[in-house]
C-alpha cells in the first residue's frame, strides 16, 4: 500500500461513524496537536487498524466459499424502478425478484447452521447468567458468520478487496444489534443462541446490567420498535434490511468505484425490500413500513456508536476471543496507554479467522 493510499485509508476509518479506534491519551485535535504527537497518534491507530485488518482479512481470503459474476437480474429490478414511478397494480414478484430473494436466503443461511462451540463457548450453552467476556465470545461466532454471509452475496463480492474490508469494518456493530432483532423474544427479554446448543439464551436484562451506559437498552429497544413487526417477524424482510444496512456504509468507502457500486446495490436492495412488502402486505401499507426502516437506520447510527464503549473497563485481556475486542473497547485511554496504546493487549494470543465458526 503506498503511503497516499496508506493515508487516505487512515482518514476513512478515523472518522467511521462508530468510532471504534480506542482514543488516545492526549488531545486528538489537530490544530493543538505537536508534529511529534500527530506522528504518535498516526503510528498508533495505524497499528491498530493493520491488527484488525488481518483479522478479518484471513477470514475473506481463506475460506472458500465465493459467488461468481454478479447475477443480471440484480440490476434488473433498479432499472425497472427508474423507468417508471407509477405504483404497480399487480404486486406479485416477478421472477427475476424471485432469484434475488433466493440468492439473499441463500447467502444468509450460514448464520443459522449449528456450529462445533468453540473452547471460549462450550461453557456458555445452558447459563442463564452471562459475564461481559462470555457475551464478547457469543459475538465472535456471531462476527465470523456474518463475514462467511457476506462472501456468499454477489454484490459483495463486485467490491474490491480493499472495499470487502473496509465495509465489514464499518458495519459489522450494526449488523450485530440487527442479528439481535431477529432472535429477539419479547416475553421473555432473551436472545436465542441456539445456534450454539439447544438451551442457549442471553438475558438482555442481565447483559445490560453488567455493561457501561444503562441507556443502552433503552435505545435498542427504540431502534427494536421503531422497524415495523411487518419486516422484524419475517426472515426474509430482515434478510434483506442487513443487506441495506451493510451497504449503507459504503459512502466510508475509499475508492470511488467501491462507493458508486456499493449506492447501487444499496438502492437496489431497499428496492427489492420494497417489492417484496407490496406483495405480501399489499401497496397501500408498504410506504408506511418502509418510512419504518428509515428511521431504524438513523436510530441504528446513534445505537453503534454507543456501543463501542459498553465493555470499557468490563474485560481483562485474554478473557475473550481478539477479534471482538477490536470493535468494543475494552480499556480506557489511560489503560490502553499503560497496556501499550494501539496495541491489542490480546495481540498474542491472536488466532486466525476460523470458517466452521
Amino acid at each position: 500500500m503506498t503511503q497516499d493510499a496508506s493515508s487516505c485509508f487512515f482518514n476513512m476509518l478515523v472518522h467511521c461513524r462508530w468510532g471504534m479506534l480506542s482514543p488516545p491519551a492526549y488531545n486528538t485535535n489537530p490544530q493543538s496537536m505537536t508534529d511529534a504527537q500527530l506522528s504518535q497518534l498516526r503510528a498508533n491507530q495505524m497499528q491498530r487498524m493493520q491488527y484488525m485488518e488481518h483479522t478479518i482479512k484471513d477470514a475473506l481470503v481463506n475460506s472458500p466459499e465465493e459467488v461468481g459474476e454478479l447475477p443480471e437480474c440484480y440490476t434488473s429490478i433498479l432499472h425497472e424502478s427508474m423507468l417508471t414511478s407509477e405504483p404497480k397494480l399487480n404486486y406479485e414478484l416477478n421472477t427475476c425478484e424471485m432469484r434475488q430473494l433466493d440468492i439473499v436466503k441463500s447467502a444468509f443461511s450460514c448464520m443459522e447452521e449449528k456450529v462445533e462451540p468453540t473452547k471460549s463457548v462450550a461453557g456458555i450453552v445452558g447459563k442463564e447468567d452471562h459475564t461481559p467476556a462470555e457475551i464478547l465470545n457469543i459475538m465472535d461466532v456471531v462476527m465470523r458468520r456474518v463475514v462467511k454471509m457476506a462472501k456468499k452475496l454477489p454484490p459483495f463480492n463486485d467490491l474490491s478487496q480493499d472495499g470487502k474490508l473496509s465495509l465489514l469494518k464499518a458495519a459489522m456493530i450494526d449488523l450485530l444489534c440487527l442479528r439481535g432483532v431477529s432472535k429477539l423474544d419479547t416475553q421473555t427479554q432473551c436472545w436465542n443462541a441456539q445456534a450454539l446448543g439447544e438451551n442457549a439464551l442471553v438475558s438482555m436484562d442481565k447483559m445490560f446490567d453488567k455493561l457501561n451506559d444503562p441507556a443502552q437498552k433503552e435505545r435498542y429497544m427504540l431502534f427494536f420498535t421503531t422497524l415495523s413487526t411487518s419486516i422484524r417477524s419475517n426472515m426474509v424482510c430482515m434478510n434483506l434490511f442487513a443487506t441495506i444496512v451493510l451497504f449503507d456504509h459504503c459512502q466510508h468507502l475509499v475508492e470511488a468505484s467501491d462507493r458508486v457500486v456499493g449506492k447501487r446495490h444499496y438502492e437496489t436492495h431497499f428496492n427489492l425490500l420494497r417489492r417484496y412488502l407490496e406483495s405480501t402486505i399489499g401497496g397501500e401499507e408498504t410506504p408506511t413500513v418502509m418510512a419504518t426502516a428509515t428511521a431504524a437506520l438513523k436510530q441504528l447510527q446513534i445505537i453503534s456508536v454507543k456501543a463501542a464503549t459498553l465493555f470499557i473497563g468490563k474485560v481483562k485481556a485474554g478473557e475473550s476471543e481478539s477479534l471482538p475486542m477490536e470493535f468494543f473497547k475494552t480499556t480506557s485511554a489511560e489503560g490502553a496507554e499503560e497496556n501499550g496504546e494501539g496495541t491489542p493487549a490480546s495481540q498474542e494470543t491472536q488466532q486466525p479467522a476460523n470458517e466452521n465458526t
